[in-house]
């Protein structure tokens, strides 16, 4: 562990320390105030170490505050997190196991997570950038860069960078790992949205929470709702972005921008959904620091519009065909030309839309300089 974290722990004494200041001037007033006795409020005489053990019982209630307990937490986080990395670092697999918490090891065996965790070959290296650790209670959040090289010079596509924020779990004295440690959204409450888009998100995780065949991309996009950020703007069209709808790629982890280009004031919440499930998975993935490259990243996204149509009931399909037969929406016309193409394909789905979007002179033009 660093000197640097380890002090940063301290942190929270900075703002406590005119209490602690003048608590130790009174009692040191107190105690000189008469060189072998000291007379308390009701007239008795009080020994100075009697004082003394006063002086320590207040300092022990103060240490047991939440503020105390918070600080003592994350210094035992800033530990638990080195010695978890080092053991990646190492592959030491069956001290990691130890590290994960009784309601983890209830669903998996110790020789079952062996068996897991060595299937595939070890990196060259595995290196972690911490840059916070935060304590609420007992969960413990710690935003970190991976750094994963396959190669000893690490260098292009050799070199894999994910940067998350990982959760841990405090019982009983000690942190663990949980079954499902990545957190992709911090906030507490979502974005103040339009109601239109509110309604296309509900509406979107909705149908796709009734068929668990679709790779739970409910769970996906419920893992980002409060970060997603939904937004009229006039910046779509010098982004020379294909559609109406797009995702900025200079957002954070919790502001996730999509833009909607002013053009598009659609009231068709099943429309909108459809297009909006394109940037949010753009979004996902963005959050989730998935490596993909830019070709496997449109192809996901064009995939899970699909996907969203196909768990539509009849008179929400009737809708969309509706829609396209008026005109007007290039992205509608993108959509089925997509499902179109793909229906005339044999094999894999998504190998099929991969194929597709790597022919697209629009996605070859975006994706030129992918790695």
């Amino acid at each position: 562990m660093k000197i640097s974290e380890l002090l940063s722990g301290f942190s929270w004494l900075n703002s406590q320390r005119q209490f602690i200041r003048g608590v130790l001037v009174t009692f040191k007033q107190a105690l000189l105030f008469n060189s072998f006795y000291f007379r308390s409020i009701i007239g008795t005489r009080v020994k100075k170490w009697t004082l003394f053990l006063v002086l320590i019982g207040i300092v022990i209630v103060f240490f047991i505050s939440k503020p105390a307990q918070d600080f003592i937490k994350r210094v035992q986080l800033i530990s638990f997190y080195g010695k978890l990395t080092n053991y990646e670092k190492n592959s030491n697999h069956e001290s990691i196991y130890e590290l994960l918490s009784p309601d983890y090891k209830r669903t998996i065996s110790l020789k079952d997570f062996l068996a897991w965790r060595n299937e595939n070959k070890p990196p060259y290296s595995i290196d972690y950038i911490p840059y916070s650790y935060k304590v609420d209670g007992n969960k413990g959040l710690i935003d970190r860069t991976m750094i994963v090289c396959d190669t000893q010079d690490c260098t292009g596509v050799s070199r894999h960078e994910s940067r998350a924020y990982k959760e841990y779990i405090y019982l009983n004295g000690r942190w663990y790992v949980p079954e499902e440690s990545t957190v992709l959204c911090t906030r507490g409450e979502p974005y103040g949205i339009a109601p239109e888009f509110e309604r296309a998100i509900s509406l979107l995780m909705q149908r796709l929470g009734q068929d668990k065949a679709n790779l739970f991309l409910d769970e996906n996009i419920k893992s980002i709702r409060n970060c997603l950020n939904v937004t009229y703007s006039s910046e779509v069209d010098k982004y020379e972005a294909e559609g109406l709808f797009y995702f900025d790629e200079k957002s954070t982890k919790d502001k996730l921008n999509i833009l909607v280009s002013n053009k598009y004031r659609a009231n068709d919440d099943i429309l909108t959904a459809g297009l909006l499930i394109h940037e949010i998975t753009h979004a996902y993935v963005f959050a989730s620091g998935l490596d993909l490259t830019c070709y496997q990243n449109e192809a996901e996204a064009f995939y899970n519009q699909i996907l969203f149509v196909t768990v539509l009931n009849k008179a929400e399909k009737d809708s969309i065909v509706a829609r396209r037969t008026v005109g007007g929406s290039r992205e509608i016309d993108s959509m089925f030309e997509m499902i179109s193409k793909v229906n005339y394909m044999k094999g894999n789905p998504y190998e099929g839309i991969l194929k597709i979007v790597q022919s697209d002179p629009y996605y070859q033009k975006q994706c030129e300089n992918d790695k």
